[in-house]
C-alpha cells in the first residue's frame, strides 16, 4: 500500500511540477530530508514527504489561479468555471449590456517625466495603482466588468442581467422596476458620474501632472470572442453595436464628462439629469447627474453588490484546479508568463523602448457568425507573423 501510494503521488507531483515549471519549489520543499529517507529506505517517510510536496504544489497552483483573475474579466472567468471555454470555442458569450469606454488624459506627460528617473518604472507603477485601484473598485461595485486595458483607456461591460428574479428591488429603490438592459445602463451611468466626482483632475504627486477622464457609453447586443490560437496564445475580444456607438460618444466628451449614445440614453432619460446639449451631434447626450428623487448612488451600488461574486478557487480538486489554470494561461501575455508561474510579479515593472504596431480591421462584423471565423483567422495570421 505504501509503495502504491508513493507511486500515485509521485505521478501527480511530477505532472504538477512539470505544469508549473516549479522544479526548484519541489527541490527546496524536499531538501535533504528526501535524500536521507531514500538512503534509509524509509517508505513511510518518503510517502509523507510526497504528500507534503503535493500539498505545497496544490497551494501554489491555487495561488496562481487566484492571481490569474487579474488578467481575466468576469465574463471569461465564468466561462472557464463552467467548463465552456475549450480551445476550439469561438464565442465566449452573447448578451445585451452597456459598454463604457473610459480614456484618461495626462499619462503621456506622466510617463515622460518618470522616464527620466532611474526608478521610473516603480514610480509609474505606484501612480497607476493610486489611480486605477479606486477606479476599478468603483466599476466593480456597480457590477462593471473590465474587459480590456488599452494603454491608459479601459473598456468595461455592464452586462444586462435579470436581477429582479432574485431581488425585489434590483435598482435599490422600491418605487420602480427596470428591465435588464435598462438596469445595466442605469448602473453604468451612476458609476461614470461617481468616477468623475472622485477621480477628475487626479493629482499624481509628480509636479503639476494631473489625470482626467472622458467617457463614452453605448448599449445593445455584444459578443465576447476568443480568437487566435497560434502557440496556444489567445485573446478575448468584445464586439457589437455598442462599440461603434462609443467610438462616436467618447470623442464628444470633454475633460470630466460622460456622453451617452442615443441607444443608451433611451434607457436612462427618465432617471438622470442631462448636461448641456451637444451642438455638433444632438442625438448624443451629456450626462450630468442622477435624478436623486428616484435613485441615489449608494442604493444603486448596494443593490448591484447583492449578486454573488465569481467562485474561483474554493473546493477544487487537483484536476479541476489544473484545468482552470491551463485555460487562464492561454490569455496571459508571454512577456509576463514566466514571472507569473514563479510567483514573482512584484518585480516585473520596467521601462523599455519598444515599437508598437496598431492594426485596425474594417469591412467585417466580427460579432456575426461568419465574422467570428474571420476574426480568428485574422488573429492567427497576425500571431504567426509576429511570433516568427
Amino acid at each position: 500500500q505504501v509503495a502504491g501510494t508513493r507511486a500515485a503521488f509521485g505521478r501527480r507531483v511530477s505532472r504538477a511540477m512539470a505544469f508549473t515549471g516549479s522544479v526548484s519549489l519541489g527541490q527546496s520543499a524536499l531538501g535533504n530530508d528526501w535524500e536521507l529517507a531514500r538512503k534509509n529506505n524509509h517508505e513511510a517517510t518518503i510517502s509523507e514527504l510526497l504528500i507534503d510536496l503535493h500539498s505545497q504544489l496544490s497551494n501554489h497552483h491555487r495561488g496562481l489561479l487566484s492571481s490569474s483573475r487579474a488578467f481575466l474579466p468576469d465574463i471569461v472567468a465564468n466561462a472557464i468555471n463552467d467548463n465552456a471555454l475549450d480551445a476550439d470555442r469561438l464565442i465566449v458569450k452573447r448578451c445585451d449590456g452597456a459598454v463604457v469606454f473610459s480614456d484618461a488624459s495626462g499619462f503621456t506627460a506622466l510617463t515622460e517625466r518618470l522616464a527620466e528617473y532611474s526608478n521610473g518604472a516603480e514610480l509609474l507603477s505606484k501612480c497607476l495603482n493610486k489611480f486605477f485601484t479606486p477606479l476599478i473598485d468603483m466599476l466593480t461595485a456597480y457590477r462593471g466588468d473590465v474587459i480590456k486595458f488599452s494603454g491608459d483607456a479601459l473598456t468595461i461591460l455592464f452586462q444586462a442581467t435579470n436581477d429582479s428574479d432574485g431581488y425585489l428591488h434590483a435598482c435599490g429603490s422600491p418605487c420602480c422596476a427596470h428591465h435588464p438592459l435598462e438596469l445595466a445602463c442605469l448602473r453604468a451611468a451612476a458609476c461614470c458620474i461617481e468616477i468623475h466626482k472622485r477621480l477628475h483632475n487626479f493629482h499624481t504627486g509628480e509636479g503639476d501632472v494631473h489625470l482626467t477622464l472622458h467617457i463614452g457609453v453605448g448599449a445593445g447586443p455584444v459578443t465576447i470572442l476568443q480568437v487566435g490560437g497560434d502557440q496556444m496564445r489567445y485573446e478575448y475580444v468584445i464586439a457589437g453595436e455598442p462599440l461603434a456607438q462609443i467610438a462616436v460618444a467618447e470623442p464628444l466628451a470633454g475633460s470630466g464628462e460622460t456622453v451617452l449614445s442615443p441607444q443608451c440614453w433611451q434607457h436612462v432619460a427618465h432617471t438622470v439629469v442631462e448636461g448641456p446639449p451637444i451642438a455638433s451631434n444632438p442625438d448624443y447626450h451629456r450626462l450630468k447627474a442622477l435624478d436623486i428623487t428616484k435613485h441615489t448612488y449608494p442604493t444603486i451600488k448596494q443593490a448591484a453588490q447583492q449578486s454573488a461574486a465569481v467562485q474561483w478557487t474554493e473546493n477544487l480538486d487537483d484536476e479541476e484546479l489544473e484545468r482552470r489554470l491551463t485555460a487562464c494561461m492561454r490569455f496571459i501575455p508571454r512577456s509576463v508568463l514566466k514571472q507569473f508561474r514563479t510567483g514573482s510579479l512584484r518585480g516585473i515593472n520596467e521601462m523599455r523602448t519598444v515599437s508598437i504596431v496598431f492594426v485596425q480591421v474594417q469591412g467585417v462584423d466580427v460579432s456575426s457568425d461568419q465574422g467570428t471565423h474571420v476574426a480568428r483567422a485574422l488573429m492567427q495570421g497576425m500571431q504567426g507573423v509576429c511570433y516568427s
